[in-house]
């Protein structure tokens, strides 16, 4: 049997090097900014809404700042999120814009390889 030769190895080890430092480096954030996991298009494509304002607004709803967030009426504001999407509330909702940023991210190293 004779052998094959095989090319983009070299590729292939340099897209595997920037899967292991983007791993390093969305494991040493304490956190992602809000706007880069809740964009509007994800609300687009998740909600009635084009943005995090609109929906806010067309929820009723008024944040500014932490303090307002936190005395917002978790059960009412899930209330809202569950009758407009598909998600049961505002956590379930941030969690899979989550999922959607993170793996947004590793589509985009993994592109260069198979482009």
């Amino acid at each position: 049997m004779s052998n094959v030769k095989v090319t983009g190895l070299t590729e292939l080890s340099k897209t595997l090097e920037n899967i292991s430092k983007e791993v390093e480096y969305l494991s040493k954030q304490k956190s992602i900014p809000f706007e880069d996991v809740i964009t509007k298009s994800f609300m687009t494509e998740n909600t009635p809404y084009n943005d995090f304002e609109e929906f806010l607004k067309g929820g009723g709803f008024s944040i500014n700042s932490q303090e307002e967030y936190d005395s917002i009426d978790q059960s009412e504001f899930d209330s809202f999120v569950s009758s407009i999407t598909k998600f049961s509330g505002l956590q379930e909702m941030i969690d899979f814009a989550g999922r959607e940023y993170f793996k947004k991210r590793f589509e985009k190293i993994c592109f260069k390889l198979f482009a």
